[in-house]
């Protein structure tokens, strides 16, 4: 037997997603605060950092592209 997945749910671990990705990006965006905080910064990690930002942000819109389909979808139900 299959179990489907109704639309709130679906919008509950869409936003769990969501939710973990912004802090992910968070705690970069403090990694980054500190590498550039140092006297000696290390250019690589500072530019790995801003990679993982661009990354994040990528997962982040993908997700919230997901996110407003099944807000549709509660609107919506078919």
């Amino acid at each position: 037997m299959a179990i489907e997945l109704q639309a709130a749910d679906k919008k509950s671990i869409v936003e769990q997603h969501l939710k973990a990705i912004s802090l992910s990006k968070y705690n970069v965006e403090l990694s980054l605060l500190e590498a550039n905080s140092l006297t000696d910064k290390n250019q690589g990690s500072i530019d790995a950092l801003n990679i993982q930002l661009i990354e994040l942000q990528a997962q982040y819109d993908a997700l919230n592209t997901e996110y407003q389909s099944v807000l549709a979808e509660i609107e919506n139900p078919s």
